[in-house]
């Protein structure tokens, strides 16, 4: 997962959620860009949205599909 904190140079969170909005798994990022590699080996198929938080809001949201 890549990201870009425009302005931002502390500590920002990537949020990923199931279908029905539950948190499946949170990541701590620091800096204003850098990526995050997630290991989805384990995680059921299906589509998850993926946010970037920073200081509690909502920055940015992407669409994540993983396959069996």
């Amino acid at each position: 997962m890549s990201y870009q904190l425009s302005g931002h140079t502390g500590v920002a969170h990537v949020v990923v959620r199931d279908a029905q909005g539950r948190m499946v798994q949170q990541f701590r990022v620091s800096g204003t860009r850098g990526q995050h590699a997630w290991d989805v080996q384990g995680i059921a198929p299906g589509v998850y949205m993926v946010e970037l938080r920073c200081a509690g809001r909502l920055e940015q949201t992407q669409r994540l599909v993983v396959h069996p």
